[in-house]
């Protein structure tokens, strides 16, 4: 990593009235651990990717601004929490909880039946394109990312989640004996 990432997050932070204590607490350093920032400041190491996540996220911008080495442009691979940020900025702010809440579950069911239907018209002799099914699998993507919004979870908590389960599960790799027979509680 080329040595300007000290003099951005400086810059970004500046720009925020922020101090490094402040900005430390903001990323959930522990209080012991604030001298943190000014070590990535003064380039002594980098921060690690996760950190630097956080970092953009307290600092108002994106990874690809900050930590430009690291992140081109190019490559738009977003973490869940990224994506569900983005997707936030489109939802419907007229709508309450409950309407929310609602319309992102009989989105993600919508879109479950629009990919389904580019897949069944294929015994009618079209052709599957793959660039549509992605669309519909990202506009599938954004009703799950408002459904986690509506109820406070973060996605990337959820995706965590769904890996530890899956950890405790399957700890050598799926198996149908241990998808047959569940531990109790394993939903």
């Amino acid at each position: 990593m080329a040595t300007y990432y000290g003099e951005r997050i400086i810059a970004a932070r500046k720009a925020q009235g922020l101090s490094q204590v402040a900005l430390a607490r903001k990323i959930g350093l522990p209080d012991n651990q604030t001298n943190t920032v000014t070590r990535w400041e003064k380039n002594n190491y980098p921060p690690s990717k996760r950190s630097m996540h956080r970092i953009a996220a307290a600092l108002g911008t994106d990874v690809y601004t900050l930590f430009p080495e690291e992140f081109p442009r190019g490559n738009w691979a977003l973490t869940l929490v990224e994506y569900q940020q983005a997707a936030k900025r489109t939802m419907n702010p007229a709508l309450g909880f409950e309407e929310t809440s609602r319309h992102a579950l009989h989105g993600m069911c919508a879109e479950v039946g629009e990919i389904h239907s580019l897949f069944q018209k294929f015994y009618q002799g079209q052709e599957v394109d793959a660039e549509h099914v992605m669309k519909e699998v990202g506009d599938l993507l954004w009703m799950i990312a408002e459904f986690c919004t509506v109820h406070g979870w973060s996605m990337g908590d959820v995706a965590q989640m769904n890996i530890d389960k899956l950890m405790a599960r399957y700890p050598e790799g799926f198996k149908a004996e241990q998808s047959l027979h569940r531990k109790e509680g394993d939903v």
